[in-house]
């Protein structure tokens, strides 16, 4: 191709080295972001493989998992470093054991994990790294805790940290679900953040709405409206219990519904 004096251009498409930085050809590069893009859009299953917040999707481990497999990536061992504190802390938290809620209180001097991942594709030998961390607090802030708190913190640090390994390599640049607190520590993927009590809606901050910026919340007039008391479901032993399962199973909750307890059973 000549630029009109004679002067040879390379076409755009053919791979060229700029300051002995060899480049991908465009076409190449085309190729391999529709494949990325494809994987997403015909293999991850939504709730399993990504988690949608608002109005955006975000890749889980088993996402990231199939784009590892697509590759074939293989890993080396993380790198792990553990954050201590400078004087023990103690943390408190509720969990059900075979129904039961139990009241756990664990005091220790480890504040975390941070984690470096290296992803390698064994027929180039190409690679790339990633980094990820997570804290006891961010578990406690976020209602996360639970007996395995070690493990779960230790496991969302390396998970965060090989979801980026993956991301880096393939280019596709995500922000994972796990790096977001949607999901932790390869829990379900159906399961998401709670929110903390600085993100709960309050009667204050809706009579503080802006003019115009959707409906005000309608208010029930509970003495005046007909209310059905239902009994606890079979199986579930106290009002507690099924609080904590609405919590479990339906993110949000407290947003759509309240419980009343009541002498013979609940008002929903």
């Amino acid at each position: 191709m000549s630029d009109g004096n004679g002067t040879e251009r390379k076409d755009l498409a053919v791979a060229e080295a700029v300051e002995g930085v060899p480049m991908i050809p465009i076409s190449e590069l085309k190729r391999l972001t529709a494949y990325v893009n494809e994987v997403k859009k015909t293999l991850m299953v939504k709730g399993k493989d990504y988690v949608v917040d608002g109005n955006r999707q975000y890749t889980a481990r088993s996402g990231f998992a199939k784009l590892a497999q697509g590759f074939r990536l293989s890993d080396d061992p993380p790198v792990i470093k553990t954050l201590y504190y400078d004087e023990p802390q103690t943390f408190e938290f509720d969990h059900y054991v075979s129904r039961q809620r139990r009241h756990e209180v664990i005091t220790t001097n480890i504040r975390g994990f941070e984690a470096v991942v290296k992803v390698i594709q064994l027929d180039t030998g190409r690679y790339a790294s990633g980094e990820g961390a997570c804290t006891v607090e961010e578990l406690h802030m976020t209602n996360n805790m639970s007996p395995k708190w070690y493990h779960r913190c230790l496991g969302t640090a390396k998970t965060r940290a090989w979801n980026r390994a993956v991301s880096n390599f393939v280019g596709s640049a995500d922000v994972s679900a796990e790096e977001m607190g949607l999901v932790y520590d390869e829990e379900p993927q159906t399961s998401t953040r709670k929110k903390v009590d600085s993100e709960q809606e309050t009667p204050e901050r809706e009579s503080e709405r802006a003019p115009g910026i959707g409906p005000p919340p309608k208010k029930v007039d509970m003495e005046a409206a007909p209310v059905e008391r239902q009994r606890l479901p079979k199986g579930v032993a106290s009002l507690e219990e099924l609080e904590y399962i609405f919590l479990e199973r339906i993110p949000g909750y407290g947003e759509l519904l309240d419980l009343v307890p009541g002498s013979d059973g609940f008002i929903l």
